[in-house]
């Protein structure tokens, strides 16, 4: 009587099973992706992601800056030759301007080409700046694909890379596409996120 007596509960959720992933990852490759080292953070995540997949996992990547570019579609894992992931990775080099609105499209299109796509976690992850300078740079129209996704059953990430990124539009997109974004402003933060648990 007259005693304190502290308890501490811990409650730990069902982790369900891991579904085979099926990751389109969209990365910006403009001008300004050579600032603050934003291309060698992009890179050191990519390759972490990379180490984290699983037998089975299908990645594509497309590129854009004022253009675009599918240079690794329907990869995957255990089955094709991982120097592909590797190698398309450490191409990734600086130029152009930035059509986010354009690199989104080919994203989703890219996508959406996948017929076997029953049981799998189907995701989105977008890598970018999000300096918009060419072709479409009113965020509110450039967001909408968000909506699209989100309807597809496709999880969008958004990845700000750089302390100068443009988070307004990353909160947009992601908003809409019902997901989230992170930022990337430092090699710890990028073993963070791309590390283990990716």
């Amino acid at each position: 009587e007259g005693d304190i007596l502290a308890v501490a509960l811990s409650v730990k959720g069902a982790i369900p099973e891991r579904q085979p992933l099926d990751l389109t990852a969209i990365i910006d490759v403009s001008c300004s992706m050579e600032a603050e080292g934003r291309m060698e953070y992009t890179k050191r995540g990519l390759n972490q992601m990379a180490g984290q997949l699983e037998r089975g996992d299908r990645i594509d990547i497309v590129m854009f800056d004022d253009s675009k570019c599918v240079p690794l579609e329907n990869y995957v894992v255990g089955r094709d030759d991982p120097a592909l992931l590797t190698n398309t990775i450490a191409s990734l080099r600086p130029k152009g301007g930035t059509d986010l609105d354009l690199g989104l499209r080919e994203g989703y299109r890219v996508a959406k080409s996948h017929a076997e796509t029953s049981g799998r976690n189907r995701r989105m992850m977008l890598l970018t700046d999000a300096q918009l300078n060419t072709g479409d740079v009113n965020p509110n129209t450039v967001t909408e694909i968000g909506k699209a996704f989100d309807g597809d059953g496709i999880r969008l990430t958004g990845v700000g890379v750089g302390r100068d990124f443009n988070d307004k539009v990353l909160d947009m997109l992601t908003e809409k596409g019902k997901g989230a974004y992170v930022y990337l402003g430092s090699e710890a933060v990028v073993d963070r996120i791309f590390g283990t648990g990716f």
